[in-house]
């Protein structure tokens, strides 16, 4: 199973983009299940992305979350966001997943070759 927790996105299921509401939604998530979050707040995005690897979950970024960088500038593109997420990790002590890393922990089958 895999939750999404979503922060900051408008709509009729809006949370606040705030630690608080991070930790209360991460406390009930059942353990077997793997999350992550996605924070649409350019203000808040990259301190929740922090503290949910802190916490032991994962992270989502790209410009349909939000396409600005930790210092507030728009990205130039998806992998610029992957870039500063990776950069994150490692300054955190977590390595991110490989691509079949992330297939396993999300439950796809192996890439076949072509």
């Amino acid at each position: 199973m895999w939750a999404t927790l979503f922060l900051g996105w408008p709509g009729g299921a809006w949370t606040p983009p705030t630690p608080d509401s991070l930790l209360h939604l991460t406390k009930h998530v059942p353990e077997n299940v793997n999350w992550n979050v996605s924070v649409m707040n350019s203000r808040q995005q990259w301190r929740l992305l922090a503290l949910a690897l802190a916490t032991g979950g994962h992270v989502r970024v790209g410009w349909e979350d939000n396409p600005y960088l930790p210092d507030g500038r728009p990205s130039r593109s998806n992998a610029e966001l992957v870039d500063e997420v990776v950069k994150l990790a490692h300054l955190m002590g977590r390595e991110p997943a490989t691509a079949a890393e992330a297939r396993e922990i999300i439950g796809l089958p192996a890439r076949q070759p072509k």
